[in-house]
């Protein structure tokens, strides 16, 4: 039996692996056969990017505008449980809106390059078409020339005769037939496809005229008259001795040919033909290549928030650190199940949708508003939208400080209590919740847990007060 060597094993299922693998051409690229059918193409790629530009900048605005009703929500609930999923995902959708600027910021120059290259090439291609549809030509002019020795030795007839082509115009493609079912893919298949399908450069030239010459005689002395408009002859005309002329000129169709141009070789972007480093009016090439450039910035748009659930955003790594310091956990933890825990610990269970959780709530027009001597009542999404959001913070925020400065009060006033408390005491009268510091007796101190974690707690009877505080850059997050 014949055995192959283990070279030649690898070598074999290396090759069958890179053939299995190769990127191939969609349907929408094989399916331009035609100049008609490459303008459906261009037509196609052109809308898709108008769309593309849509959707971007309407991810930078909806993302701007959750971060805006996330942050009211945040500073409105701030100290509460509530108030820390709020801010968690004000957080989130800082981050977003951040990168969806980005990614239109870097998108926009390369889809207005591709939209105007687009634009030309099928302008040109059309052009062409136009060209061939001229209508019959009108031969006339006729005027006698002096025979010589340019095309034989020893001319006997010579004649100029003028050939004009009327302008016509050829009917639309979109009229003949709209791009197919197909070509309507091409934008999706645009990432992975090979190449750029279309008229070859050396198509774009005028067209071939047959000309059916016709003479008679073989001296042109009495060769005076054009009456004939096609040709010169003698005073006989049609009935004369000596002539030449064109009987007609025909306009041969144009022979349509399409073949391919790669998009990029050798992971680099084709280049546009050039002549003595002069980009090519008709260039192809330069299509392929702004294809290439283009479609590394298709990507989609950044989602929105409130288009998530608590598991999509448990699975996201930024959610993930702006989750564990908001919880007080080091965001340096590395365990993925703790975590996306940190993340559904605020949100909710996997299922939980954002829009329902914490969108919905925000249209609620119970935010009261006073301005001057007018009191508006509004909702946090209204507020957030327009011209009341920096009211609307405002007044949150004064809000939060007076419950802050309310909570402080007490827990100081608690505190004030329990040292009366133990203040006097000495030596083993110094119990209960009172302990010696020194000869001194102060209200005892004690570690509690928290999540498991070990915390610092002033002992005040009901009104115990935690210090546990998150670094600072997580405020930066959320404002």
């Amino acid at each position: 039996m014949y055995k192959r060597s283990a070279a030649a094993v690898v070598l074999y299922l290396i090759s069958f692996l890179t053939e299995r693998c190769e990127a191939t051409d969609g349907t929408a690229v094989n399916a331009v056969t035609t100049i008609c059918t490459e303008i459906h193409y261009l037509k196609q790629l052109e809308d898709e990017l108008k769309l593309k530009q849509l959707q971007l900048a309407q991810a930078v605005e909806t993302l701007a505008d959750e971060h805006r009703q996330l942050n009211l929500a945040a500073t409105r609930y701030r100290g509460s449980r509530q108030g820390t999923a709020y801010a968690l995902l004000t957080a989130v959708a800082g981050l977003k809106a951040a990168k969806a600027a980005t990614q239109r910021a870097e998108a926009t120059a390369p889809i207005e390059s591709a939209q105007s290259e687009l634009a030309r090439r099928r302008g040109q291609l059309e052009a062409l078409r136009h060209i061939y549809k001229a209508s019959t030509p009108q031969v006339d002019g006729a005027v006698k020339g002096s025979p010589g020795s340019t095309l034989f030795s020893g001319e006997n007839l010579r004649c100029n005769v003028d050939v004009t082509f009327a302008v016509a115009t050829a009917t639309e493609c979109e009229e003949l037939t709209g791009p197919s079912l197909a070509i309507k893919q091409a934008a999706q298949q645009l990432q992975t496809q090979e190449n750029y399908k279309g008229v070859p450069d050396n198509l774009f030239k005028p067209p071939k005229v047959t000309n059916d010459l016709i003479s008679k005689g073989s001296t042109d002395s009495s060769m005076d008259s054009d009456s004939m408009g096609k040709a010169c002859s003698d005073s006989g005309g049609r009935t004369g001795s000596n002539g030449i002329g064109i009987h007609t000129a025909t306009l041969q169709p144009l022979v349509e040919t399409v073949g391919d141009e790669q998009l990029s070789s050798n992971g680099r972007c084709t280049e546009p033909a050039k002549t003595t480093q002069k980009e090519h009016h008709i260039n192809r090439a330069r299509t392929a290549g702004v294809l290439c450039q283009v479609r590394q910035h298709l990507k989609p748009p950044q989602a929105a928030v409130s288009t998530a659930t608590a598991g999509n955003l448990a699975s996201d790594p930024d959610a993930q650190t702006a989750a564990l310091l908001l919880t007080g956990e080091p965001a340096t933890e590395e365990n993925t199940d703790k975590r996306q825990a940190a993340v559904t610990k605020l949100l909710g269970e996997e299922s939980t949708n954002m829009n329902t959780k914490f969108f919905e709530p925000l249209t609620m027009e119970d935010v009261a508003l006073k301005i001057g001597s007018d009191t508006t009542k509004t909702s946090i999404k209204k507020a957030a939208a327009g011209d009341l959001y920096a009211a609307a913070l405002a007044h949150f925020t004064a809000e939060a400080e007076k419950r802050t400065e309310k909570a402080t009060k007490s827990v100081t006033a608690a505190t004030q209590a329990k040292e009366e408390d133990c203040k006097g005491k000495k030596g083993a009268s110094c119990t209960g919740g009172c302990e010696l510091d020194g000869e001194i007796c102060k209200p005892k101190k004690k570690a509690e847990k928290e999540d498991g974690k070990t915390v610092t707690t002033n002992t005040t009877g009901s009104n115990s007060f935690v210090i546990n505080r998150a670094p600072l850059w997580v405020a930066v997050l959320l404002f």
